[in-house]
């Protein structure tokens, strides 16, 4: 490949000034109609462990999906060319491309991934392919958004690093790869070392702050439920029930989550019915439950209306009643406004034969929704599929429920 070269050990060892000015002599190897490249992460591990004898990164992805890493990356334009990629160990093994193509103003480079992201670069543009330290800068000054999209901040947003072996665990999250610079791989190899090794010394003092700050946000919380505040009663709730700081209780949790409720908290409310609805800290009431559920309902909050629907129209509390399900559903999808594929309120409205009022006005209201954008259309469609649905099958809440952020009321925007 022309223009490449290796490195060996340390970049010092090669001249640390002479790899970061070199420069590949084009980015299309034979002429410009050669555009393009392969997409698919794991077909190219592969051939760079045939081309290399190296096979330590060729590995299965963390689920099936991630087979197809990359295969949903935007086409190429005309005479257009991967120079690098970030490859991330995510469940769809996303990757991150960065493009360049021939223009006027000499090389013209952008970058995509699966979600039309919108990123910001420097330089966007140069006249000749860019210098090793050039890609460098590139990538560590890469934003999606106001938020940093270089391989450090993408392992830093990576699961917990409060521990050796979380930070460990994620130390291999990104891989930075190019056909046209060898060295960028095995630069960003050396980083992910360094990384880990800043984290684990700074890890001791990291965990004494975050001790000392929660034993500080611990006292403020018990101090603020004893005046009586809702919502520090609803955190104090969760720190029994976790047993985050205090003995773990789940009975002192609904205890707390009881009082806030009676001020008219509604986080403290949603974390009752769930425990209502599974009996955790007191004997298990689905009635009571679903009283809760439709109250923050009545209120707007998504979650209520989520789940006051699922209990309708799976009997928790109640026996199965698919027209007050439905009730609640159509609320959710108005308030979300008709720009939003409401699948709920699809799937009930299919196991009705139209002659409640209440189907003809959802329908109807589907029917405008199609006139105003895909959701709605794609609504259409799938009411049109012959047969009916099968009801959701009936689960316990969940702990994963539970928590002490504050609900959001479905409001249309």
């Amino acid at each position: 490949m022309a223009g490449k070269r290796k490195i060996s050990g340390k970049p010092e060892d090669n001249g640390l000034e002479g790899l970061m000015a070199f420069a590949p002599d084009t980015y299309w190897q034979f002429d410009k109609s050669r555009g393009g490249g392969e997409t698919n992460e794991f077909e190219r591990r592969i051939r760079n462990a045939i081309d290399n004898g190296d096979w330590s990164k060729v590995k299965l992805p963390p689920v099936a999906f991630g087979l197809h890493g990359g295969d949903f990356l935007p086409g190429f334009k005309r005479f257009e060319v991967e120079i690098a990629r970030l490859s991330l160990e995510s469940t769809t093994w996303d990757v991150i491309s960065i493009r360049a193509r021939p223009s006027s103003r000499g090389i013209v480079y952008r970058v995509v991934d699966e979600y039309e992201s919108n990123y910001f670069i420097r330089p966007k543009s140069s006249r000749r392919p860019l210098k090793f330290g050039e890609l460098i800068r590139l990538l560590e000054g890469m934003t999606n958004g106001d938020a940093s999209a270089s391989p450090s901040a993408w392992r830093d947003s990576q699961g917990s690093l409060d521990s050796e072996q979380g930070i460990l665990s994620v130390k291999n999250f990104v891989t930075v790869s190019s056909p046209f610079y060898s060295d960028l791989e095995p630069w960003y190899d050396r980083e992910a070392e360094r990384w880990v090794e800043d984290q684990l010394a700074s890890l001791p003092e990291r965990l004494r702050k975050a001790r000392e700050s929660d034993e500080a946000d611990r006292a403020a919380t018990v101090a603020a439920a004893e005046a009586e505040d809702p919502i520090a009663m609803t955190r104090l709730g969760c720190r029994f029930f976790f047993g985050r700081g205090v003995p773990r209780s789940q009975e002192e949790a609904v205890e707390f989550w009881k009082r806030a409720a009676k001020l008219g908290e509604p986080r403290a409310m949603f974390n009752l019915a769930v425990c209502f609805h599974d009996g955790y800290g007191l004997e298990k009431n689905e009635a009571q439950a679903l009283s809760l559920y439709e109250r923050l309902a009545r209120e707007g909050y998504s979650v209520g209306l989520h789940m006051a629907g699922y209990c309708r129209h799976v009997g928790v509390g109640c026996k199965p009643n698919r027209l007050e399900a439905l009730g609640w559903y159509f609320e959710t999808a108005k308030r979300h406004g008709p720009l939003h594929f409401a699948d709920y309120l699809v799937d009930c409205l299919r196991g009705g034969k139209d002659t409640d009022p209440l189907e003809r006005e959802a329908r109807a209201w589907i029917q405008e929704a199609a006139s105003l954008g895909i959701a709605g259309q794609n609504m259409l469609r799938s009411l049109a599929i012959k047969g009916t649905s099968t009801p959701p099958v009936k689960h316990a809440a969940g702990i994963g429920y539970i928590g002490e952020d504050p609900l959001v009321k479905a409001d249309s925007t």
